[in-house]
């Protein structure tokens, strides 16, 4: 199996599915067993072979109850009208570890920018002092742009150096995502849900909505040479935004806490050319302070590290909670700093870290 699979599928969580994701490096079938369930990677009872990345759909109550699962692989030979030559299955079997509520850790890698080894070296150094994270936050502009396959490839080898496919991964599109040859086909990579790339999650006791602000400037703007269509793409993410508010899902009894998670921090004015839809920005601002009230916002995009209170001189448009910038990279000094957060029943605890030391803390309190 290690001869056909890139790396470790990432468990994606996305609404109330996981989708384990694996890349390939030859044309096979594959399926995952769950329990006595099987749930296969098919095109309407097609099992898919044409593809570079299979992406199976889990339940997610299953697979926390399992607390493992079997990839099955099948390598194929030669696709054919009439009798397909296909080999035997192989099979391997993955731990997995849903969260325990009374406390949760998570780690955030953003702005990685095609950049592996001292991201890595971050989350090895916060994992030193306070211990394995129990999901992994990757929040957008992890490869540089996706022009080739390689730039892909950043996204998987990131999340198997931090999860082994062992967690949950919640994964928030960037601006940079959205660039290149391959940008267009980036969702068969990476998580939807309804075919949409911003949707709600729960891990544990933690509610999050997942928000895409797709690129940072106007879609009339030259560098895309007429590609884009995010204003429209920006409509429909405001009338998702009104039914989640509408349909108050955060209001149950099993969650404790609330967290917005979103590449660019939507609630900071830009300058020219990155200053657009403020209208947009400030009602989605407005409509997550006064209905969803989430206790932490949590974001990347400004490659500096920053914990924002409401009312601050970076609060525009009217911060519900604390916003953090978790991630912060300077190429030229081969700089990298992510950040954890430690969720328990009184406090959030922030944490900067680069592969070196701890560059700051910070508590929420509940």
């Amino acid at each position: 199996m290690e001869k056909m699979i890139k790396t470790t599928p990432a468990v994606f969580l996305a609404g109330d599915e996981y989708q384990i994701t694996v890349p390939v490096n030859e044309s096979c079938l594959m399926w995952v067993k769950v329990g006595n369930e099987i749930y296969y990677d098919d095109s309407n009872g097609i099992l898919r072979s044409a593809t570079d990345v299979h992406k199976v759909s889990v339940p997610k109550d299953e697979l926390d109850a399992a607390g493992k699962y079997t990839l099955c692989l099948r390598p194929v030979i030669e696709r054919k009208p009439y009798f397909s030559e296909t080999g035997e299955v192989t099979e391997k079997e993955f731990m997995f570890y849903p969260a325990k509520e009374d406390k949760i850790i998570a780690y955030e890698i953003a702005d990685a920018h095609n950049t592996v080894g001292i991201v890595l070296d971050a989350y090895y150094k916060f994992r030193e002092e306070y211990g394995k994270a129990d999901f992994l936050i990757l929040n957008g502009d992890v490869p540089a742009h996706c022009d080739k396959g390689s730039d892909i490839d950043v996204v998987f080898k990131l999340i198997e150096g931090v999860t082994e496919g062992s967690i949950p991964v919640i994964f928030a599109r960037g601006n940079h995502d959205t660039r290149g040859t391959t940008a267009e086909i980036f969702e068969n990579y990476t998580p939807t849900y309804n075919g949409k790339t911003y949707f709600t999650a729960k891990i544990g006791n933690i509610w999050m909505v997942i928000l895409d602000c797709g690129e940072d400037k106007l879609d009339s703007n030259e560098e895309y040479g007429n590609t884009n269509c995010f204003a429209a793409f920006r409509k429909k993410e405001t009338k998702f935004l009104e039914k989640v508010c509408a349909e108050k899902e955060f209001d149950n009894d099993d969650v404790y806490y609330k967290a917005v998670i979103c590449h660019h921090p939507f609630t900071r004015k830009c300058p020219p050319p990155f200053n657009i839809e403020e209208d947009t920005y400030e009602y989605w601002a407005k409509l997550v302070r006064e209905n969803i009230k989430p206790d932490i916002m949590i974001c990347g995009h400004k490659h500096k590290l920053s914990f924002d209170l409401p009312g601050g001189e970076n609060d525009d448009f009217g911060q519900a909670c604390p916003v953090i910038v978790g991630s912060e990279i300077n190429f030229r000094e081969n700089y990298y700093a992510g950040s954890g957060y430690i969720f328990e029943k009184d406090k959030i605890t922030v944490i900067f870290n680069d592969k070196e030391k701890i560059v700051n803390t910070y508590e929420i309190k509940k």
